[in-house]
């Protein structure tokens, strides 16, 4: 089960995380304003997901990234074709010389969809940040771990606006005690 919560004040850029029943990390969608995003809720993120890179739903992309510098994991990043650049020049505003470049740090793998169906990957690196190119993945699921997957869509906003559709994997379950039929082999 996915449950969401609006991490941003009523008037504020949007910011919403994700959080799976008994899932330790969770998941963003846009990175605005944020208010009540915690640090604990940005080191917890396995992936963010951003529908397009107008400044109400990016601009809060520097304090999640602020907070994740010493994780020791691999943070997606997912959104429309460009993205891997924006993130790239958000790292990039900063110096990193006091940051340890060790297995500790964080690293980020941005994919991006684009509009011949593929995805393209990028992964960044401290200390310089390159976009340094994965192999492509075919659309339009763009993510996927043990209890869903993620799925996108092209909308237009005047520029590329990603929708996403989060779809827990079906699963069964059978109370036996309450079935009227006896277990077999």
């Amino acid at each position: 089960m996915i449950s969401a919560t609006l991490k941003s004040k009523l008037h504020e850029d949007v910011c919403l995380q994700l959080n799976v029943l008994n899932h330790s990390l969770n998941y963003l969608c846009d990175c605005g304003f944020g208010s009540e995003l915690t640090v604990s809720d940005c080191r917890d993120t396995a992936a963010i997901f951003i529908s397009h890179t107008h400044i109400d739903h990016f601009i809060n992309f520097g304090q999640v990234m602020r907070h994740q510098l010493a994780i020791g994991r691999r943070v997606i990043v997912c959104g429309p074709a460009g993205l891997a650049q924006n993130v790239q020049h958000a790292l990039l505003a900063f110096n990193w010389n006091l940051l340890q470049y060790d297995d500790q740090a964080v690293s980020y793998e941005v994919r991006e969809v684009h509009s011949n169906g593929k995805i393209k990957r990028f992964h960044l690196v401290t200390p310089t940040w390159l976009l340094n190119p994965l192999p492509d993945m075919n659309g339009p699921e763009i993510y996927r771990n043990e209890v869903f997957s993620v799925s996108t869509a092209i909308l237009d906003h005047g520029v590329d606006c990603i929708a996403y559709l989060f779809a827990c994997h079906p699963k069964l379950k059978i109370l036996v005690d309450q079935c009227p039929f006896r277990p077999g082999k």
